[in-house]
This record gives structure tokens, C-alpha cells and sequence, in this order.
């Protein structure tokens, strides 16, 4: 029963580990319960983290001048100096500059 325990806990510290790399925690956490945990934190250490998604769940945003990833509070972007203008509102409509 302890082992049972263990394998689970282990399954959700490998889920934890690939939902901060931005991959599916759900999907690590099957992988790591039908599989083994070890297996399962190995492939998640060598799977390339998804800066997109982390970048979404972190709050960042993307420069589009410059492809870097920038907090959504900035009105310049750090790297390269672009300007960032805040969106219009028309008739509850909000519009991008």
C-alpha cells in the first residue's frame, strides 16, 4: 500500500515538474503512473520547455518587433526598444494599435 502511495505521489511531483516546463502535467502525470516516474521525469527533463505556454501562464507578452517575451505591464520593450501602445476602446469594442 505505501508503494502505491509513493508511485502516486511521484507521478505528481513528475506532473508538477513538466506543468512548469509548460507540457501537460496531466498527460506526465499518466505517463509516470502507467510507466514509472523515473521514465517519466527523465522524458520530461529532455523535452524542450514550451515558452509559449509559459509565457502565457507567467502573465509575459511577446514584443513584436523583436520576438521576446517582455512583462504585460511594459510600455517598452527592454531588448529592443520598441513601444508598446495601450489598446482603444470604440463602442466597447477594444482595437489594437
Amino acid at each position: 500500500m505505501a508503494i502505491f502511495l509513493l508511485w502516486i505521489l511521484f507521478s505528481a511531483l513528475v506532473a508538477a515538474y513538466a506543468s512548469k516546463k509548460g507540457r501537460s502535467g496531466a498527460g506526465f502525470f499518466f505517463l509516470a503512473l502507467f510507466l514509472s516516474p523515473v521514465i517519466a521525469f527523465i522524458v520530461a527533463l529532455a523535452s524542450k520547455p514550451d515558452r509559449e505556454a509559459a509565457a502565457r501562464k507567467s502573465g509575459l507578452k511577446k514584443c513584436p518587433r523583436c520576438a521576446e517575451y517582455v512583462q504585460s505591464e511594459a510600455q517598452v520593450c527592454r531588448f529592443c526598444g520598441n513601444e508598446f501602445h495601450a489598446p482603444t476602446e470604440v463602442g466597447g469594442i477594444v482595437l489594437k494599435e
